[in-house]
């Protein structure tokens, strides 16, 4: 009987951390998803992970990217992301109440960009809104 108290006890504990924050991933988790589609360049996937802002700014630079690619201006590529390379970019996220800042930096943090996440229908996304948008 003890046995299986203990086994009730357990399983309800890890369902409570798990529904804890609604299910849904921190910050960092969030931005390491989101950073590991951008390594290869999918925006699609990364959308998964932006506000519903931020999917035009995807959408745009999606384009953007394909248009540069076509013409061979690998140097304009990396400028899109003020020379950031997401293949060696890590994530730390200062969280507060529905918003966080995350410092996306390369390895040797040597160059660095804060990037602003915000929970949207109880999940952490990126905002990354149109310029226009952002000083509203």
């Amino acid at each position: 009987m003890k046995t299986l108290s203990l086994v009730c006890t357990l399983l309800f504990s890890l369902m409570l951390v798990s529904c804890g924050n609604g299910g849904g991933d921190s910050s960092e988790v969030t931005m390491k998803k989101f950073i590991d589609e951008m390594k290869v360049m999918d925006f699609k996937a990364a959308k998964e992970y932006t506000s519903n802002s931020t999917d035009k700014t995807m959408d745009f630079l999606s384009k953007r990217m394909e248009m540069l690619k076509e013409m061979d201006k690998e140097e304009e590529i990396l400028a899109v992301f003020d020379n950031l390379d997401f293949s060696k970019a890590t994530a730390t996220c200062q969280e507060e109440t529905d918003k966080a800042t995350c410092q996306l930096c390369e390895e040797a943090k040597s160059k660095c960009k804060d990037i602003t996440l915000i929970k949207e229908q109880g999940k952490w996304v990126v905002h990354l809104p149109k310029e226009s948008e952002a000083s509203k």
